[in-house]
């Protein structure tokens, strides 16, 4: 995914429906505001992890008791 940086306007394309109004729209606000467009195809992978339960580093998975709380050394957050 490209690094976004505010004045840039990322349009997320759906592969489930036909977006082309919606990335007209985008372009015309990119536009307006005097951003760059860029483009990225959707990907569904994260949110059938999620659902299906392949939680790997991308997740923080909390035990019952434990809490999130900012951690930092790099990961953000954490559970304690």
């Amino acid at each position: 995914m490209p690094h976004l940086r505010p004045g840039n306007l990322c349009f997320i394309k759906s592969n489930l429906y036909d977006d082309a109004a919606e990335v007209e729209r985008a372009k015309v606000i990119a536009q307006e505001f005097d951003w760059a467009y860029m483009q990225v195809d959707s990907n569904l992978g994260f949110i059938t992890d999620l659902v299906d339960g392949n939680w790997d580093d991308r997740f923080l998975v909390c035990q019952p008791s434990q809490k999130v709380v900012a951690e930092y050394t790099g990961l953000k957050i954490t559970a304690q």
